[in-house]
């Protein structure tokens, strides 16, 4: 009769585990940081002052974009939107922009909406055996804490820069909702500053 080397199946055996493990992770992890789908902004359309707008963002700004490895950062694109960010503008600025602004031209440096997952860890990338194993199911539990959600605006107006940037958290079954506040929060900031800076020019 030939004897089973039980070292090498418990090696075997150790190997297997940790592959599975990282598999998880992975699919957690993935899970994580998959895109939202199309989000409704709900903005209506207004019947204020026309003002124009230039898009002037990099192009590399229109689509999907991963930015943290193990944090499950990441960049909304234009088509995550309906309607889409510069049609959102537009509306937004005619409904909140008064009408000393009629006729002025908003170029758009930067619209980005980011969220970053709050249950998503990078502490269970690198770990060996029982440690990632334990670190698996940690992420499994911490997993559906929700997102932070931040919306950064800029552009110029008759050579000045006007800038707004705001955050929210949300739970990930309101990720819409979030998108629409912190969207609507920074678009109000800029216009209520462009205001002012115009309020007295005659």
């Amino acid at each position: 009769m030939i004897g089973l080397d039980k070292r090498r199946l418990l090696r075997l055996n150790s190997s297997l585990a940790v592959l599975t493990a990282v598999s998880i992770a992975n699919g957690l992890l993935s899970a994580a940081c998959a895109p939202v789908g199309t989000i409704k902004v709900e903005v209506a359309a207004a019947s204020g002052p026309n003002v124009y707008l230039v898009d002037a963002r990099p192009v590399r700004w229109f689509s999907w974009d991963y930015l943290g490895a193990g944090v499950a950062a990441h960049r909304l694109s234009d088509g995550s939107f309906d309607p889409d960010p510069m049609t959102v503008m537009s509306r937004v600025f005619q409904e909140k922009l008064s009408q000393r602004l009629e006729g002025k031209t908003i170029i758009v440096t930067r619209f980005l909406v980011s969220l970053v997952d709050v249950g998503a860890s990078s502490q269970s990338l690198g770990l060996p055996g029982e440690a990632l194993g334990s670190a698996v199911v940690d992420l499994a539990v911490r997993i559906n804490y929700g997102w932070m959600i931040f919306c950064e605006f800029e552009a110029s107006l008759d050579g000045e820069t006007f800038k707004a940037v705001e955050t929210t958290r949300t739970d990930k079954s309101k990720v819409e909702e979030g998108v629409n506040k912190v969207i609507k929060k920074a678009l109000d900031t800029a216009a209520r500053a462009m205001n002012a800076r115009f309020a007295y020019q005659f």
